[in-house]
């Protein structure tokens, strides 16, 4: 492409000296004016580009497998069949787990019981036999109270039954004790540390049910991520393992792979913003590196990257070979014009610049990344008007009238690396990076135009000399 362009400005200078002194002859007489047509340089973003051939590959792919053995209920998908994260793909049968879920759950309600039975407190019916053991003990040591008193029973004079009646109010009275601590005892909340064992032993079933519960939930196999269904060996009625495999999963996102020369390696970093364009360059979308392949595949002896589009076209099919123009660097403070508006003049790229006095001067340029349709110069102020369209047969010191004016694009984008031209502009990036766009810049001055990342006229002739 460089080559080409070069030509096309050499013809254009071949057409300037071929016509000059047929202009002096065609106007000197007349003194008319010559009508262009000119833009205006501006500041603005050039950007170095490394082109790339890539093939489009879905992002994820795996092997999807039961998560418990069992045997193969049911197969709920097919080959090609577009599925959803979580939707059921396979179902997997273990008796043995169902069984122990089973007992694990009713483990958990007799644990639930008992603690709901000691929560609930004393039951009216064990309060009452206990107020009645109690009346009851009253009523027998009235009755020994009675036995003991003067004149309550026979025998009471004698010195041996006033000693058996006594002892008989003492058990009366022990018996009376203990009826009524078994009633306040039977009339109580229940304490802490009853309460404590049952509520333990409900946490613990509980604990036993889940593990029990989320092994049997495996027995549905479902989608990890939205995707296709790229193969399927499950079989209905089949016995199957935690490594047998049930069919593999394509992810619906994609990426792009693409191979890198090792002499180009420096030039790529994940991160770096890119695009990709369908073939033809009937479509393209905004992409990132995601990452740089630490060694380089023995075949080909080249550095596969990966990159991330940040949506997903229809054009976008995995198997299908794309472009894809990774940014290596890009440079802020660019002087941008129309490409109509270098020529190649005996060997030196110059515009024609339109003054206040309506006369027209030729400024020595050095360009660097164009598109084709804008370019990057370096030798030339922002704000200068540039004649784009009439200059075949101007010649310095003639007078021009401008019929159209338009402004340059505000950015410019061009392949660094066996294509156009690196900007010789002051580069934004820094540290490493920066070095890495200076280097880039010297590369490509080898393809024709010297280049760099110097400042001034004349500063990207030795920047590229530098690079």
């Amino acid at each position: 492409m460089a080559v080409v362009v070069v030509a096309v400005l050499a013809g254009a200078g071949t057409a300037y000296a071929a016509g000059r002194g047929h202009r002096h002859k065609a106007h000197g007489a007349r003194g008319a004016l010559t009508a262009v047509q000119v833009a205006t340089a501006a500041w603005g973003v050039a950007a170095s580009e490394l082109s790339l051939s890539g093939t489009v590959s879905s992002a994820q792919s795996i092997t999807v497998v039961p998560g418990v053995a069992g045997q193969v209920a049911s197969v709920s998908v097919t080959v090609g069949q577009a599925v959803q994260a979580g939707q059921v793909l396979v179902r997997v049968v273990n008796p043995v787990l169902e069984a122990q879920l089973t007992e694990a759950q009713a483990a958990v309600a007799t644990a639930q019981a008992k603690l709901a039975a000691a929560a609930a407190g004393p039951s009216p019916q064990a309060v009452a036999v206990a107020q009645a053991e109690v009346a009851k003990a009253q009523v027998a040591l009235q009755v020994a109270e009675q036995a003991q008193a003067p004149g309550g029973g026979s025998g009471s004079g004698s010195a041996s039954g006033g000693s058996s009646q006594a002892a008989a109010v003492a058990e009366a009275q022990a018996a009376l004790a203990l009826a009524q601590a078994q009633a306040a005892q039977a009339e109580a909340s229940p304490a802490v540390s009853t309460l404590a064992p049952l509520q333990a032993a409900v946490t613990q079933a509980s604990d036993a049910e889940a593990v029990v519960d989320a092994q049997v939930a495996q027995e549905a196999v479902t989608a990890p991520f939205a995707g296709t269904v790229g193969s399927l060996s499950a079989v209905v009625g089949e016995q199957v393992t935690p490594a047998s495999p049930l069919l593999s999963l394509d992810g619906a996102a994609v990426s792009v792979q693409a191979p890198v020369a090792e002499q180009n390696l420096g030039l790529v970093h994940p991160g770096e913003t890119a695009t990709i364009s369908s073939p033809g360059g009937t479509g393209s979308v905004p992409a990132s590196v995601s990452s740089v392949a630490p060694a380089a595949d023995p075949s080909s002896l080249t550095f596969a990257i990966s990159l991330i589009p940040t949506s997903d076209p229809p054009w976008l099919v995995p198997g299908e070979a794309v472009t894809a123009a990774v940014v290596t660097g890009r440079t802020a403070g660019a002087v941008l014009v129309p490409s109509s508006a270098v020529l190649s003049i005996k060997g030196h790229p110059q515009v024609f610049v339109v003054h206040a006095d309506h006369t027209v001067s030729l400024v020595d340029v050095t360009p660097g990344i164009s598109d084709g349709t804008t370019t990057a110069v370096t030798g030339l102020g922002a704000g200068s008007e540039v004649v784009t369209l009439g200059q075949t047969y101007l010649a310095p010191g003639d007078r021009v009238r401008v019929t159209e004016r338009a402004a340059a694009p505000a950015t410019v984008s061009g392949s660094s690396i066996g294509g156009l031209l690196t900007a010789p502009v002051a580069s934004t990036t820094t540290g490493a990076k920066g070095a890495r766009t200076a280097g880039a810049s010297g590369t490509a001055a080898g393809a024709g135009v010297a280049s760099g990342t110097s400042t001034g006229v004349g500063g990207g002739r030795r920047g590229g000399k530098e690079g």
